[in-house]
């Protein structure tokens, strides 16, 4: 099987990073307390739906890291900067991303993909794998957002240098993308249960959502 060049790489890596983002963006913004403080209503009537969808944007999130910060992964980060630095017309030069191999939170991610999500045969619970790399959710958001623009910018320095990165344009911005249109199917869920209940019809509304 051909190897994956370096733009063919650093698409696959946009990619990963898309659903990585989308995911967790999903993730949080269905466990965000702000948003189930303003539409409490709508978590409630629909707390199956929600409690599903977080929990498999989850595993999205730990199944699209995992092909990051696996170097046993063709697309791991430590692959593709190694791939960059040997090449002649790119050098990474001080823009090189240190993934840790031993730190906490990607111990985590790689121990839920080999133990939880990725395999049938589980050997450990999601709280044992908390408690094995003393992480929580929360660290592995906020460890994700630490990698998520510097690897932006090098993607986005690959594509001059070596054209087009497929799906790169859709990263760009999707953080408030994502947000901003759940906020907005919230608030067209709670506006139509009310105009329901006061017996009006309301247009879809497509924005305007603070």
């Amino acid at each position: 099987m051909n190897k994956l060049n370096i733009q063919d790489s650093a698409s696959s890596i946009a990619r990963s990073l898309y659903d990585a983002m989308t995911a967790i963006e999903v993730y949080s913004s269905f466990k965000s307390y702000e948003l189930h403080h303003e539409y409490d209503t709508q978590f409630e009537m629909y707390a199956q739906f929600f409690e599903s969808a977080a929990n498999h944007a989850f595993i999205t999130f730990i199944v699209s890291m995992h092909k990051f910060i696996d170097d046993k992964n063709s697309i791991s980060i430590k692959k593709f900067c190694n791939k960059l630095n040997d090449s002649e017309a790119y050098n990474l030069d001080g823009n090189i991303i240190s993934i840790d191999e031993n730190k906490n939170s990607w111990k985590a991610i790689i121990l839920f993909r080999q133990n939880l999500f990725g395999h049938s045969g589980c050997k450990l619970t999601e709280d044992e794998i908390y408690s094995r790399a003393s992480v929580s959710r929360n660290d592995l958001t906020m460890e994700f957002y630490e990698l998520y623009q510097p690897l932006i910018e090098i993607l986005e320095t690959v594509e001059n240098v070596y054209g087009s990165v497929k799906f790169l344009n859709d990263v760009r911005g999707l953080k408030s993308k994502t947000k901003f249109n759940i906020k907005l199917l919230l608030r067209n869920m709670k506006a139509g249960r009310a105009a329901r209940l006061e017996g009006k019809s309301l247009p879809f509304n497509d924005g305007g959502c603070n």
